[in-house]
C-alpha cells in the first residue's frame, strides 16, 4: 500500500537501490554463467537452439520505443509504369459519371 501524494518519503531504501537478494542471486548467475564458459558458450547455445534464444532475446528488448526515420527515394519512369500497371490490375476500373447540367434561371 503506497503513501499519499505529496508525502516526504522517510526510511527504506532510496529509490534505485536494488533489494539485497537480488543483487545475491544476479552475482550468483554471473558467476555460473562465467564458470559455463562465458560469451563464447552462450553463443553455442543460442546457434543450437534458436528458438529458445530469441524467445529470451524478445523478452530483454524495451517494448517502448520510438522511431524517427528520413527516406528519401526517387521513382524511375520504369517503376512508376510498373505502379500504374499493378493499380490498373488491382484497383477496379473507373466508372462513369454523370453530371446534370444545371439550369439557370432568370
Amino acid at each position: 500500500m503506497g503513501s499519499k501524494p505529496g508525502r516526504v518519503k522517510t526510511g527504506g531504501r532510496t529509490a534505485g537501490t536494488p533489494n539485497k537478494v537480488t543483487a545475491d542471486v544476479k552475482h550468483a548467475l554471473e558467476l555460473c554463467y562465467e564458470s559455463i564458459g562465458g560469451d563464447d558458450r552462450f553463443a553455442q547455445w543460442a546457434e543450437e537452439n534458436p528458438g529458445d534464444f530469441y524467445s529470451l532475446w524478445i523478452k530483454l528488448l524495451p517494448r517502448d520505443f520510438h522511431l524517427t526515420a528520413t527516406v528519401q527515394h526517387t521513382l524511375t519512369a520504369e517503376r512508376r509504369v510498373a505502379i500504374l500497371h499493378l493499380a490498373q490490375q488491382v484497383l477496379p476500373p473507373p466508372q462513369p459519371v454523370q453530371i446534370d447540367s444545371c439550369r439557370q434561371e432568370s
